[in-house]
């Protein structure tokens, strides 16, 4: 199941939805939103399969079980709906053992507050008073903060406020409407609790692009300034991804040791190169060439860069990375623990084919090779890079200084870093 699919489907076994709800769909203010049951969207395949078994399991990140819905009945396109019936608590996501359930039904909470991001001094008249804090379970919900990092700051928050209780709850925000009423849902459940929300306002963009734009360790004139950060420190100390994407043959990877290089010499942090052709003999060994693995390949290569940026290193990654929405994954996997920039090494798909030693795109264009980027499977041009490289028009140290050049105009690389340093082979 998808974020938004498993937290309804919790919500629907907690009874703070109905059993009618269309999981990840609109949440309804009254009435019902199916006649058949709860319902789940499958791809053709895993619907037909559901439908001939009579019952389809729901599995959290970790693939464990967390519902089978049964008697089912077809509900729609590419719909099916039936009972959903508990199997286990889901494996997966922070704060699982701060859950609100059955026992704070009867608290006799009056106000309680749903932290979907950090506290401002701009709140400070709307968290007075409240008598308890929610936390949403997932960043989507909570303007791309961790939910570790949530529950510090609503620990905080809540010993500040006399210390009153902090619990999570699967929150999947949708549209205004359906976020009206899920929270009105909420307060139901809660033995008609009000339940507000801080929301991701201009207020709190304005303080995020503070927190994530510093490039000191001057102090943040904002509440828990310390908890936040830790979790997003000043760009000289915080983890980063470069991603270097281009054609076989654009020269990324050459462009990519050269950069290595130049940082190990000079950088006081660890330095990791993930090359495309070296993963693919390890980290993704047994992977073919296909859409599908393509996309396996780098996503495998985004998380492994994540968790270097994670604790503080910096990932270098050399991809072709063809697909513009397996990029945004990585892009998203890479900033939730640190920062990621996109360089496209943009050399003409002519310069690419001339320099190619390994006569692939010879084969590509002979029909020897199907799905060959660039010949007969696209490339989607990023619309989103921090930076474009032609090595056709520059030299390797060129090219190498071009994205040192980036890195220290941002503040993540040190000014004293140079291509000069140590030379690439």
């Amino acid at each position: 199941m998808s974020a938004a699919v498993l937290r309804d489907a919790e919500l629907v076994l907690a009874g703070v939805l109905g059993h009618e709800h269309v999981l990840g769909g609109p949440v309804a203010a009254t009435g019902t939103r199916s006649s058949l049951g709860t319902v789940v969207e499958l791809d053709p395949q895993r619907l037909a399969a559901a439908l001939a078994a009579g019952a389809v399991d729901l599995l959290d990140e970790e693939m464990t079980p967390i519902a089978t819905l049964t008697g089912l009945a077809e509900a729609g396109p590419g719909q099916v709906g039936g009972v959903l019936e508990a199997r286990r608590r889901r494996e997966s996501g922070a704060g699982r053992a701060a859950v609100v359930g059955p026992d704070d039904r009867g608290a006799g909470w009056a106000r309680v507050l749903v932290l979907a991001r950090p506290v401002l001094d701009a709140d400070a008249a709307t968290v007075a008073g409240v008598d308890a804090v929610l936390v949403p379970d997932h960043p989507d919900s909570t303007a791309g903060v961790p939910t570790a990092v949530m529950l510090q700051l609503a620990h905080r928050l809540a010993r500040r406020l006399g210390g009153i209780p902090v619990r999570t709850a699967p929150l999947a925000w949708r549209d205004d409407a359906s976020d009206a009423a899920l929270l009105d849902a909420l307060g139901r459940y809660l033995g008609g609790a009000a339940v507000e929300r801080l929301s991701a306002d201009a207020g709190w963009r304005s303080a995020a692009a503070a927190l994530d734009e510093r490039t000191d360790d001057d102090a943040l004139t904002m509440p828990d300034a310390d908890i936040l950060a830790r979790w997003r420190p000043a760009r000289p100390h915080r983890g980063l991804v470069v991603m270097l994407s281009g054609l076989s043959g654009s020269g990324k990877s050459t462009v990519a040791r050269g950069l290595a290089e130049a940082l190990a010499a000079t950088s006081a942090r660890t330095v990791s190169l993930l090359d495309g052709d070296v993963v693919r003999q390890m980290l993704s060994a047994g992977l073919g060439f296909d859409r599908e693995s393509r996309i396996m390949n780098v996503r495998r290569i985004g998380y492994v860069g994540s968790l270097v940026a994670q604790h503080g290193g910096i990932a270098i990654c050399a991809p072709i990375a063809p697909y513009a929405s397996t990029r945004a994954e990585v892009r998203a996997m890479a900033h939730a623990v640190g920062d990621f920039i996109l360089v496209h090494v943009n050399t003409p798909l002519a310069e690419c084919e001339r320099r190619d030693l390994k006569g692939l795109y010879a084969k590509a264009r002979a029909g020897l090779i199907p799905e060959f980027t660039g010949i007969s499977d696209p490339y989607d041009e990023p619309l989103d890079a921090d930076l474009r490289v032609d090595t056709s028009s520059l030299t390797q140290d060129e090219a190498v200084a071009a994205v040192l050049d980036h890195l220290i105009g941002g503040g993540w690389v040190s000014p004293n870093t140079s291509t000069t340093t140590q030379r690439t082979s």
